[in-house]
């Protein structure tokens, strides 16, 4: 499985953390410094040279995950994503065919 978090140097590049965990939960190890993010891909994220990417659909995983109470989280998604995403300087990734057909 490749990741939703992703760096652009001057090509994409997925990133690969833990093979067996869903994407949703990479953003939020990120953000919380959790050390089941590896090493090399927090390092690559936060790389200024990169640009990091969350996808609209994590977005959705991480929302349907907390409203189901299987997700806790310190304020509802839809003002807690936003919010980490600024702060960690990471853009979206809208779901449309040219991001999908270019990865």
């Amino acid at each position: 499985m490749t990741s939703t978090l992703f760096c652009r140097k001057t090509c994409c590049k997925r990133l690969k953390a833990n093979e067996d965990s869903a994407g949703y939960l990479r953003i939020l190890w990120l953000v919380t410094g959790d050390d089941k993010l590896s090493a090399s891909v927090a390092s690559a994220v936060r790389d200024p040279q990169n640009q990091v990417f969350l996808s609209a659909v994590s977005f959705w995983e991480i929302s349907l995950k907390h409203s189901l109470g299987k997700l806790p989280l310190p304020q509802s998604p839809a003002q807690f994503v936003p919010l980490q995403r600024e702060k960690h300087l990471i853009a979206t990734l809208a779901l449309d065919e040219a991001a999908v057909a270019s990865r």
